[in-house]
């Protein structure tokens, strides 16, 4: 079975239609993006609570948690940003400009033609550019409170070693004095039986 040739200039027109339509819709590029970070947690108690076991809890210092506090405040300001905001007179110029220049193509004809066919993929770029940007910024977004996570985790748990260490030290000083206790307290014994 044969894979079928790419016939840009058969299917053009439909193609055409579907951007403008897809254009059509550009205004709502900034809810787009808000609806993209709902989906991140900000809430400093779920957080904590998500991330880091109990014990690591008590190892974290306000550094650390000011550096996931400034992520996660950004994505909220984000977030708000996103739901209060109207589309700009920038995706509204784009979005009736290449929704016009399809209607262009379609009555002129020139989308039959095999030089100009090809091209008209060009007409979804804003629609691209409308839901690719708002996941670009969320996964960036989203990495980077994830990495800062990660930082911190793995800071509290050398922090939480540390101390284990020095635990460990203690009760090896402890043991040590034991030790040469107890060997005195032999020597003593060994002494006085001799001299019996």
């Amino acid at each position: 079975m044969d894979i079928p040739v790419f016939d840009f200039v058969s299917y053009a027109s439909d193609v055409v239609c579907v951007s403008i339509g897809a254009n059509l819709l550009l205004p709502v590029a900034p809810a787009i993006m808000s609806r993209f970070f709902s989906g991140i947690e900000v809430d400093p108690d779920k957080i904590i609570a998500n991330n880091f076991s109990e014990d690591l809890q008590s190892y974290l210092t306000d550094g650390d948690l000011k550096n996931i506090g400034a992520k996660a405040v950004a994505i909220s300001r984000r977030r708000q940003a996103g739901q209060n905001s109207v589309p700009g007179l920038f995706w509204r110029v784009l979005d009736v400009c290449f929704a016009a220049f399809g209607v262009f193509l379609l009555w002129s004809g020139w989308i039959k033609d095999k030089r100009v066919a090809p091209w008209s993929l060009v007409l979804f770029l804003p629609v691209l550019v409308a839901a690719g940007w708002p996941f670009i910024c969320y996964v960036c977004s989203i990495a980077g409170l994830k990495r800062r996570i990660l930082f911190a985790r793995s800071r509290a748990w050398f922090r939480k070693l540390r101390d284990r260490k020095a635990e460990a030290s203690a009760n090896d000083a402890d043991i040590t004095a034991f030790v040469d206790q107890a060997k005195q307290a032999i020597s003593k014994k060994i002494g006085v039986g001799k001299a019996s």
